[in-house]
């Protein structure tokens, strides 16, 4: 892509990735338009297999795709450490220790059956 000459570098921002599927869209659209996309920036990753047929991360999928580094802000395992490690009076998360415990307990499950390995 183009400006007057010169070529337009594009990085991507997303909120969450889960199967990578925004983010082969929008680079279909932008390869589309010649854009030169330099990286993804994701501010959580859920850390999920891409699918049921293949092992690895959507990150991991994404980055030999489109052979673009994806970082992300913050992943499941930290947002695990910090409900878990969350245990003062004034909880800077806003939850109780109960309600803190039921999410920590659900998220472990989620990555159990949706999580990848390691």
């Amino acid at each position: 892509m183009e400006n007057d000459g010169v070529v337009v570098r594009v990085l991507l921002i997303d909120d969450v990735i889960t199967a990578g599927t925004a983010i082969t869209e929008a680079m279909h659209i932008l390869t589309a338009a010649k854009a030169n996309v330099v990286g993804v920036v994701i501010s959580l990753d859920r850390q999920e297999k891409a699918s049921v047929t293949d092992s690895r991360s959507a990150i991991q999928v994404v980055e030999a795709s489109f052979q673009i580094p994806v970082v992300s802000i913050a992943n499941l395992n930290s947002l695990v450490r910090l409900l878990e490690e969350d245990d003062q009076g004034a909880s800077s998360s806003g939850l109780s220790a109960d309600d803190r415990q039921t999410y920590v307990t659900t998220i472990k499950q989620y990555r159990a059956d949706y999580g990848v390995q390691g």
